[in-house]
């Protein structure tokens, strides 16, 4: 899946990972810009034709259906005496569902370091171990994963996932004004379909390998982030959601930080602090590992165990085997 319509979902998609995997496939660059804007205009020519498509729909639906029912809500559409999408509404929007960000910006970090920067990995090196999703090729995986990685308060890695993150936002908001639409927006609110669209996307030069899960919204890959809450929470905080129509940003905490006053007082202290920063939104999933673990041997006695999963929440053992792995993957703050 690159670029697409989303399941029983009205805005587009775009796989990021994909098409990055895509755009690693075949050429020769100079040097990571070169890679870096090659990469660009490989988005670009999805995001064009899903925005296109998006205002299309719009125009093929006007002509189907008024939309009565739904119209009388919308008074402009009354003044108007137009259906919603006959010409009624002045402020006509759409949206771009996008998967993979930090899984992109990632790789993103380890290409430019180990490959273009560094040397220690030569382009052909990579490609053959992303083909063979790093079968005998482990030495070249480990020195990927140590890469930096977003969630930990990196330069280089919060650095890089504001730069994708701004351009991938200017470039979609671009979009609106050609084709009619009063905004076009992209969106970073998962779901759960970041694990469908991780298994049809090849090994990542983050060290991801084929089939795994891709982040979530604005959160790190699994357990990648290793240097605290305070350090995940900055990196979160880090980016821009101005030019977004949402993004999420998952946290698991341990019990135990709400156990007593006193690490109630921290806990929230620190979630302010974070909101102060510049965080947008913050999904928080307070649960211990030992009780997802025993949710999956006996679901009957966790019948009320919600947790958080991109931009809602979901019974634990309704949810997919592949989906828990997800979360219990994320990492847990105790």
């Amino acid at each position: 899946m690159i670029g697409a319509k989303s399941f029983g979902s009205p805005n587009g998609v775009i796989n990021l990972a994909r098409v990055l995997e895509l755009t690693l496939q075949e050429g020769e660059w100079a040097d990571f810009e070169a890679f870096y804007r090659d990469y660009l205009e490989k988005i670009r020519w999805y995001v064009q034709a899903l925005a296109a498509q998006e205002a299309q729909e719009y125009e093929v639906a006007g002509k189907a259906a008024d939309f009565l029912l739904l119209s009388l809500l919308y008074d402009d559409c009354t003044a108007r005496g137009k259906g919603l999408f006959s010409g009624g509404i002045r402020y006509l929007g759409g949206t771009l569902e996008c998967y993979g960000n930090i899984t992109a910006s990632d790789s993103l970090t380890a290409l430019k370091k180990r490959v273009f920067d560094e040397g220690s990995i030569s382009l052909e090196e990579l490609r053959k171990a992303l083909q063979r999703d790093f079968e005998g090729k482990e030495g070249i995986r480990s020195r990927l994963l140590d890469a930096p990685k977003f969630g930990n308060h990196d330069p280089e890695a919060d650095a890089m996932a504001q730069r994708l993150h701004g351009d991938l936002c200017r470039m979609i908001a671009g979009e609106a004004e050609k084709n009619g639409l009063y905004t076009y927006l992209p969106v970073l609110i998962n779901n759960d379909h970041n694990v469908r669209f991780g298994k049809t996307t090849g090994a990542t030069p983050d060290g991801r390998q084929a089939g795994r899960p891709l982040t979530n919204g604005n959160s790190p890959s699994d357990g990648a982030d290793k240097k605290g809450l305070t350090a995940l929470l900055l990196s979160m905080a880090c980016m821009d959601n101005r030019l977004t129509a949402g993004m999420v940003q998952n946290v698991k905490l341990g019990k135990n930080l709400f156990a007593s006053k006193e690490m109630q007082e921290k806990t929230e202290g620190l979630i302010e602090a974070y909101f102060r920063a510049g965080g947008s939104q913050l999904m928080i999933t307070v649960v211990s590992a030992k009780e997802l673990r025993d949710a999956q041997l006996h679901p009957e006695k966790y019948q009320n165990l919600f947790v958080r999963v991109g931009g809602y929440s979901g019974r634990f053992i309704s949810l997919p085997k592949a989906v828990q792995e997800d979360i219990i993957g994320r990492t847990l703050y105790e």
